[in-house]
């Protein structure tokens, strides 16, 4: 719903990855977003962040459905509609003309209606349509700058693989004068570690 699986998708309100965090959310979450890196773009700590935005959201206005359009909308303007128009759930919002914005209206339907596909695809004709394998990798700390082309060249692995398993990474590189934890192809881990001369991450 909100990236279609694309780390890199960006809106015109300047939010980005998976989960479309604006600058100012990101920031308030930890998220890192520097000349290096856009840990909006990690699949991994945007994901757990986004889950805390929500659990947030949903303690503040008591049911999933107003959790969700404040996430797409912003909770203070939700919180302003539903006091302005003296309704209280999201369906009651949605139904009030120009309450709030086509998008956030045909937002949690969307939200409802993936569940439900996801859930029934047979029932729904999506027949025959392979699942993605599982992403498994190998984490290995990286002290500084770090280039992956390097790094793909001398272990023969396919650069857009490392992008793909680090997409917060802006370029082929990694931060300079700070660790980093890179992920690798699996069982590449160890003679990664030891050719950078750092103990390898547990699995």
């Amino acid at each position: 719903i909100e990236s279609a699986f694309n780390a890199k998708a960006y809106s015109i309100s300047a939010a980005g990855g998976f989960w479309q965090f604006i600058p100012s959310t990101a920031r308030h979450f930890d998220l890192k977003m520097t000349t290096w890196l856009d840990e909006r773009r990690d699949f991994v700590k945007s994901t757990q962040k986004a889950a805390q935005y929500l659990k947030q959201l949903k303690k503040k206005f008591g049911d999933w459905h107003l959790a969700w359009a404040a996430y797409n909308a912003g909770e203070g303007r939700i919180r302003r509609a539903l006091r302005r128009h003296g309704v209280e759930t999201y369906w009651e919002l949605s139904a009030v003309r120009k309450a709030i914005a086509k998008e956030t209206v045909h937002y949690v339907p969307r939200v409802i209606a993936s569940a439900i596909l996801a859930k029934n695809r047979e029932k729904y004709g999506f027949t025959n349509i392979p699942s993605l394998k599982p992403l498994y990798y190998d984490v290995v700390t990286v002290d500084g700058a770090l280039d992956l082309r390097h790094l793909a060249k001398h272990f023969a692995i396919r650069i857009n693989t490392l992008r793909g398993l680090n997409p917060a990474l802006r370029h082929d590189i990694t931060p300079p004068n700070r660790s980093w934890k890179l992920r690798v192809p699996k069982g590449s881990g160890t003679k990664v570690a030891k050719w950078l001369k750092v103990t390898p991450e547990a699995q």
